[in-house]
């Protein structure tokens, strides 16, 4: 499903790398409020919540649990870092290189490896391209508040939060109740602390912590078709009108655990040798950047989507066996 997911974020940047002006994908004009790009990320922040509280309730230690965060999202975004400063920055900008290895900015280009108030230019670095003018990876702003919820769920399983007690699925049903109305309001929530977006948090945090939950009371929990149906047939109701984006963080949520349940052995086979999903991620973007660049925008819409995913899959293999999954081997 990461794979899926991380392939139809680069299908999804394609249209606005490729169009002067913003376009907007099918799956908006379907449901009138996400793109394919947005329930992407929704869906990855449901499966993150489902699997990080997995991991702590196996490693419930500050060091082991955040040793194996730190292993997993650090080594493969340096390398994408160090490669964009030394490797696209020298070829791709526009300004000499003495000015360009000279610039203050360009080092500080490094800063956005903390994941918080990141930074997504280059001097003059892909100055020439449409949409996301001189941004070098517009993916990985979404790691800033990854981490976050990392840091915060820490916190809730240490003062005991994350038990499957009647008072704690209170508290969080409330909390939840809290974000989603808070995200059905935004004009509520438009603080910005170290980067961070308040009004993109409480929507991200719902739906990680849904995920966070369905595997609490995973053992309480039928997997049914009927329910899943069901559960899609309310929210393709609630398309075009005001409720369709809190029924979504409902919707989706099971709708994720029912697909990953399935019976399918061909994706099991897919992803037997790896998961290259985190690489896609984080190589995809320059990679659409490089294209858009190289071909100065007469590429077709269906010809970038496929040499974008032919090169940020071939990329994600070599990033897995070279360096996420040596780095791995170090939990």
């Amino acid at each position: 499903m990461r794979l899926i997911g991380a392939c139809t974020v680069i299908v999804y940047h394609s249209y606005p790398l490729h169009f002067e002006k913003y376009y907007h994908d099918w799956l908006y004009d379907l449901t009138g409020y996400c793109s394919t790009g947005s329930i992407s990320l929704d869906v990855f922040f449901v499966i993150s919540g489902y699997l990080i509280t997995q991991s702590f309730i196996r490693r419930p230690n500050f060091v082991d649990f955040f040793k194996a965060r730190i292993l997993r999202i650090f080594p493969a975004l340096i390398v994408a870092m160090m490669l964009s400063v030394f490797l696209l920055g020298s070829i791709f900008t526009k300004a000499t290189l003495s000015d360009y290895f000279s610039n203050a900015y360009t080092w500080r280009y490094f800063v956005s490896v903390s994941l918080f108030k990141m930074q997504f230019n280059l001097p003059q670095v892909f100055s020439e391209n449409y949409h996301h003018t001189n941004s070098i990876n517009g993916s990985i702003w979404s790691l800033s508040y990854e981490f976050t919820m990392y840091i915060f769920l820490f916190f809730l399983g240490v003062v005991g939060l994350l038990k499957p007690t009647t008072i704690n699925i209170i508290i969080h049903a409330l909390l939840i109740a809290i974000m989603v109305y808070l995200d059905m309001h935004p004009d509520l929530t438009t603080k910005t602390f170290f980067g961070i977006q308040t009004t993109r948090i409480v929507h991200l945090y719902s739906l990680f912590m849904m995920g966070s939950w369905l595997f609490i009371l995973k053992d309480k929990i039928k997997i049914d078709y009927k329910i899943a149906l069901l559960v899609l047939l309310i929210w393709i109701g609630s398309f075009h009108t005001k409720y369709c984006a809190w029924i979504a963080v409902f919707a989706v949520p099971v709708l994720t655990i029912w697909f990953a349940y399935l019976p399918i052995g061909v994706f099991k086979k897919i992803t037997a040798s790896g998961d290259y999903s985190y690489g896609i991620y984080v190589f995809g973007f320059p990679i659409q950047q490089i294209i858009i660049h190289c071909t100065k925008g007469t590429l077709g819409i269906y010809p970038l989507i496929f040499w974008s995913l032919f090169f940020s899959i071939t990329v994600a293999i070599l990033s897995y066996h070279f360096i996420e999954k040596r780095a791995l081997k170090w939990k």
